[in-house]
């Protein structure tokens, strides 16, 4: 069945500096290999050979929820893997966020998990002790930044309070990434309030409450750390399904929603698209359309 490539210009309201490496960021793919494949192309940062084609500058972000609903999962960080290790030798950055099923998975959490993983992994004990954070695919979790921030973007799974960057991003990271490896899975940072898990700053935001993300932004902004930097405009997240295959743009741009339910195991609409936010100003929504 043909596909052609829609754009629609997701208009935002803030003044931010253009520039010319692409950024493109791709929401939850719960173990969906052949749309994950689809939608890594269409950013032209992925070949037809699944080879990296970026070049210095360019940056792909995905954030979090690759494993669960889906059988395919270890195949996709596989591919995710190759394309970080071409980056070396071509230029660009390819980032892969942790999700709160990535998180559930290292707690042995798999009630989400696919039969077929299950199975092939050797059971259900086998599989918690494979993804605990002592074993092979745990530890490999475990490796995946939880929060970022790249030029005017942070990117995280679900959301930020402004309680969460009193310090700074790159401090977030470190405290969730220590409180996960040291198994202490009952501290607020990885309950329902926090980073991976919370869906308020987005769901106030489509309400018409920027209040959370306006606040969050000035937090961090704010900070001393960033004194000398690039302000901080947009908060980039996935977890939260947007309607209609769309990505949201909500509160003049502040906070972008780009989990558009591209897995055939969450949706059978077939959404497949991502978020170009190359141009700060003025990002775009890339999807392809059935003909």
């Amino acid at each position: 069945m043909p596909y052609k490539l829609a754009i629609v210009a997701l208009v935002l309201y803030h003044t931010a500096t253009h520039t010319e490496a692409k950024i493109a960021a791709v929401g939850d793919l719960h173990g969906d290999y052949e749309k994950a494949v689809r939608v890594l192309q269409m950013t032209g940062l992925v070949g037809e050979d699944l080879e990296w084609k970026g070049r210095d500058g360019d940056l792909l972000v995905q954030t979090g929820d690759i494993i669960d609903r889906g059988p395919d999962a270890r195949r996709i960080y596989k591919l995710f893997e190759r394309l970080k290790q071409e980056t070396e030798a071509t230029g660009g950055e390819v980032v892969n966020l942790m999700g709160n099923h990535e998180l559930m998975n290292l707690q042995g959490m798999i009630s989400y998990a696919h039969q077929d993983e299950v199975t092939d992994i050797g059971g259900k004990d086998a599989r918690r002790q494979v993804f605990s954070p002592q074993g092979e695919w745990g530890q490999a979790l475990l490796k995946l930044p939880k929060v970022i921030r790249r030029g005017p973007y942070v990117f995280v799974h679900a959301g930020l309070l402004p309680h969460h960057v009193t310090q700074s991003i790159e401090s977030l990271d470190e405290q969730l990434t220590l409180k996960i490896a040291t198994g202490n899975f009952l501290h607020p940072l990885l309950h329902s309030s926090g980073p991976l898990w919370t869906r308020d700053p987005i769901q106030q935001a489509a309400r018409g409450d920027c209040s959370i993300i306006t606040s969050v932004l000035s937090t961090i902004n704010s900070l001393p750390v960033y004194k000398d930097t690039q302000p901080v405009t947009s908060i980039v997240v996935g977890h939260t399904i947007q309607g209609l295959g769309r990505i949201g743009v909500h509160c003049k741009g502040r906070i972008i929603g780009i989990d558009i339910a591209l897995s055939k195991y969450i949706s059978s609409r077939d959404y497949t698209g991502y978020a170009d936010l190359t141009n700060s100003s003025r990002p775009t929504g890339v999807y392809s359309v059935v003909t």
